[in-house]
């Protein structure tokens, strides 16, 4: 048995080293989405820094993160469900007891370990315990005194509302943390010094451009295809004029963005592949986003119901065939492309990859730039909410739905 696996909180057990391993690498491999084309994070990555370390020295988070490890093993049937179900009653009997201890019970490790649990239940599947796990991180940090009050250099804080706001769009629910309080949790960021991210003002093209880029000395391109561009501009403008609407647009306004969005679908579907392998992949998975986002627009309906499962597997597939050295400077669009696809994905076995690397993508940018991350998934709860608050009307003048 290797020396180290008491230094993880967990009782030695044949398979325990194999899982510790496992576990070690998926959490390091989290954090590298964004680093630099070697794939090695620089040792200040707040992921890294801050949360590893606290993961392996705590019972619940230990136990917690062998949970998310099995799940990775049991996707890839090389373990059985039952070594599964056993792990999962280890990370909820280790949680339970230090939730049962007010010493304990709102500590950094108990609301990280019900943060992890909240990641495995959207990552593979438990939808039926997500909104009771993100309920009980909301009332864990009330009671610890809020959002403020967290510690792990606030990295705890933006962990639990990217964890909510990726919960409420897999969900098409609203947030439990409302937009005002989110909003003075950045602006006390801000204030205390934490670098403002320039997006407050710049498009999604600009925010991908290279010098915004962290790697743009190494990036594979120097700029996106002008294609490629001109679908994130035209997808943009359409969202923009959606969440430029009033609270209750007329018949006219609405008729006008049911108008755009036929207008940007159609040159949406208009544009070419490209000869270029990499240019291809990405365009091929910025095109289908941007088809998807346009078809719920132009209907009014939320995601979930006009992406299926299948559409929003070849989204995610699309997006996994692009590099990770491409999507290491530009996270931005890689949310906006598979958040499209993350309702519907939210039940598909298929979809498990582009899941965790919703979270991947999320986590790190709310760590780089916390400003970025909140804007990018603010905008998208945004929408969503005017999608569902469309269900069930017939906005369409021909009473159709599009094709």
């Amino acid at each position: 048995m290797p020396e180290p696996i008491c230094e993880y909180g967990i009782t030695g057990q044949v398979q325990d080293s194999d899982l510790v391993r496992l576990w070690n690498n998926f959490e390091t491999q989290s954090s590298q989405i964004p680093q630099q084309s070697d794939n090695i994070p620089p040792p200040t990555n707040p992921y890294l820094s801050n949360l590893l370390p606290l993961s392996a020295h705590h019972p619940p988070l230990s136990q917690s993160s062998m949970f998310v490890a099995t799940c990775m093993l049991g996707e890839r049937v090389v373990m059985d469900r039952g070594t599964m179900i056993a792990a999962r009653g280890n990370a909820i009997r280790t949680l339970h007891k230090m939730l049962s201890s007010p010493q304990s019970s709102t500590t950094d490790e108990a609301i990280a370990a019900v943060v992890k649990l909240v990641v495995n239940d959207l990552c593979y599947g438990e939808t039926q315990h997500l909104r009771l796990h993100i309920d009980g991180v909301r009332e864990m940090t009330r009671l610890r005194g809020g959002l403020t009050s967290l510690g792990m250099n606030g990295s705890l804080a933006k962990m639990v509302i990217v964890a909510d706001m990726v919960t409420a769009i897999a969900m098409e629910m609203p947030p439990l943390y409302p937009e005002q309080e989110t909003t003075d949790y950045t602006a006390l960021l801000e204030s205390a010094g934490e670098r403002s991210f320039s997006s407050n003002t710049t498009t999604l093209q600009e925010a991908v451009s290279p010098q915004n880029s962290p790697s743009s000395s190494s990036a594979p391109f120097s700029s996106l295809e002008p294609s490629t561009a001109a679908v994130l501009s035209d997808v943009e403008f359409l969202v923009d004029t959606v969440l430029g609407l009033p609270q209750s647009p007329s018949p006219w306004e609405l008729q006008k963005v049911q108008s755009m969005s036929a207008w940007v679908r159609n040159r949406v579907a208009a544009q070419t592949e490209h000869k270029s392998a990499a240019a291809m992949n990405l365009h091929r998975a910025v095109r289908l986003a941007g088809l998807a986002y346009c078809r719920a627009i132009q209907e009014r309906h939320p995601l979930s119901g006009v992406v299926g499962e299948a559409e929003a597997a070849d989204i995610v597939d699309a997006a996994r065939m692009v590099s990770l050295e491409i999507w290491a400077g530009q996270l931005g669009p890689l949310l906006w492309i598979l958040t499209a696809a993350l309702p519907a994905a939210r039940s598909s076995p298929r979809c498990h990859t582009g899941k965790n690397m919703v979270m991947a993508a999320s986590l790190q940018m709310a760590l780089d730039d916390w400003a970025a991350a909140a804007k990018a998934l603010r905008r998208t709860v945004k929408l969503q909410a005017w999608l569902c608050a469309g269900e069930g009307r017939d906005e369409n003048p021909a009473g159709q739905r599009s094709q």
